[in-house]
């Protein structure tokens, strides 16, 4: 029996549900109303008990009715349960409440394909709406990509409501994510060797910039060029995450900092492994290297490449940011031939499609090097020798066609009487029909006759099959009896003859 309360002005009843654990939910403001609510409630848990009605469709029933940020709270507890990492979190429900709000859905029931289509395809033409939207151009529209992890986010965000059991379907399974490589917002340039020393040296001899010296700017763009790390991978690097006194030297990073939540062990060159010794033996241990390195990294990189005579920035529109140095470091392995298995793995990727379509960048000089490797037409033909066309069989006549030579006596077949056919080896003319009737199919043997013995040597054992019928083959009913040596029929034999 339900029981109720009062809080202010609305009524609650506590009830028993079919699993027996007791339950409070909120009634309305009217008593005689909220009983009515409880009686119906405690109905259902009855018909539950009694099998009347499926405990998951009325779960599923009962979640779709609630408010949408519930169950967004939930997944977002899930994501940190799983240790994920709390960029991607952030960034993810930030995108979920995004296109839920685009799309005003309130509750999990009103998840649809069209609804979810509909508030992107308004999102892709208008762009960012909003607070966020004051810095930027007004006709600017979104780009493929950030429609793309809008979808990616809003896709994780059903498919967890399915597995959760909130939703009898995965809903948005055949939402598909856009896809126009041409569409591109933001493409990254590589740094050529020349320009990557020319920035390391003159770094070094940098002011501070916002508490970070020098001599640490310089070492890290070094080590992001060598190690392929992250913005955020370099920022946790301590003195003891540098195994220079091992062979190879390493650079290691906690799986907690890693984008793939893995523990990252990248071997380096000898060449930074000298560079490191003195600059390491001035941090202190357990602590940052890098120091507080600031959010705004693109920004310091742009006013040191400025300082270099560099533009962060080229006629093109490609971007040089801390990320194109990962970039230049999975170019420069590929350029060296690398294995696709080995580079991928320095990559750190799952997929080896990511490391070679978008991480390794060819230039106009590397391609046109590669066309160098191309045949000259232009160059004189050689002379073509008689004997060379002979070869091929391309001479009329074949008139210069030496004589075929074989192991035994020839024997000229209306086969090989023609002009240019090589004789044939008596070792081999029992084997090939010899006459043609009028319908085109071979004759039995070199004298007509039917009752011939075809012996075949295969190995130690010799096959017998009698019975060579007329047109060339032998006669199934024949063969295959144990009288003639052979326990089973041998689809082998019925090759050898045409």
């Amino acid at each position: 029996m339900a029981s109720f309360r009062k809080r202010g002005r609305v009524w609650y009843y506590r009830y028993t549900d079919e699993f027996g654990i007791k339950r409070e939910e909120k009634g309305c403001t009217d008593r005689q109303a909220t009983q009515d609510v409880a009686r119906d409630t405690e109905s259902r848990v009855a018909r539950i008990k009694a099998g009347q009605i499926d405990p998951k469709a009325e779960r599923i029933l009962t979640d779709g009715r609630r408010a949408i940020s519930e169950h967004i709270d939930d997944f977002i507890a899930s994501l940190r349960m799983a240790g994920r990492n709390p960029q991607h979190i952030a960034q993810t429900e930030s995108y979920v409440r995004q296109v839920l709000s685009l799309a005003r859905i309130d509750r999990l029931s009103e998840l649809t394909p069209s609804r979810v289509v509909a508030a992107l395809a308004d999102f892709k033409a208008n762009g960012i709406t909003g607070p966020k939207a004051k810095n930027r151009d007004k006709a600017r529209t979104a780009s493929t990509r950030t429609v793309e992890s809008r979808v990616v986010a809003i896709k994780a965000f059903s498919r967890w409501a399915w597995r959760e059991g909130r939703t009898a379907d995965y809903d948005l399974k055949a939402l598909a994510k856009p896809r126009d490589p041409s569409d591109r917002r933001r493409v990254r340039r590589v740094l050529s060797d020349t320009e990557l020393q020319i920035l390391i040296e003159q770094t070094r001899k940098a002011p501070t910039w916002r508490g970070v010296s020098a001599w640490d700017r310089s070492m890290l763009y070094v080590v992001a060029a060598l190690t392929g790390f992250r913005r955020r991978e370099l920022r946790s690097l301590t003195r003891e995450s540098f195994l220079i006194d091992e062979k190879p030297g390493r650079v290691v990073c906690e799986a907690a900092y890693a984008k793939n939540g893995k523990l990252a062990d990248q071997p380096i060159p000898e060449t930074l492994v000298a560079a490191l010794r003195p600059w390491l033996a001035s941090k202190p241990p357990r602590v940052p290297v890098f120091g507080n390195l600031p959010q705004r990294t693109g920004l310091m990189l742009a006013i040191d490449l400025k300082r270099c005579g560099i533009a962060a920035v080229d006629e093109s529109g490609r971007v040089v940011d801390l990320h194109s140095l990962r970039h230049g470091y999975i170019t420069s392995l590929a350029k060296a031939g690398t294995p696709i298995k080995t580079l991928q793995t320095l990559a750190r990727h799952s997929d080896p499609r990511l490391t070679l379509n978008t991480y390794t960048h060819a230039t106009l000089f590397d391609t046109g090097r590669a066309v160098e490797s191309l045949p000259d037409p232009f160059q004189p033909a050689p002379a073509i020798q008689p004997q060379a066309l002979a070869a091929t069989g391309t001479e009329a006549g074949l008139a210069h066609r030496q004589p075929y030579k074989a192991d035994g006596p020839t024997i000229e077949t209306p086969e090989n009487s023609g002009p240019g056919s090589p004789p044939i080896s008596e070792r081999f003319a029992h084997l090939l029909p010899t006459a043609r009737d009028g319908n085109g199919q071979s004759g039995s043997d070199a004298g007509g006759s039917s009752d011939s013995v075809l012996s075949i040597e295969i190995g130690r054992k010799s096959l017998k099959g009698t019975g060579v019928a007329g047109n060339g083959r032998i006669e199934s009913g024949r063969v295959g009896r144990v009288a003639d040596g052979i326990r089973t029929r041998d689809i082998q034999i019925h090759n050898l003859v045409p």
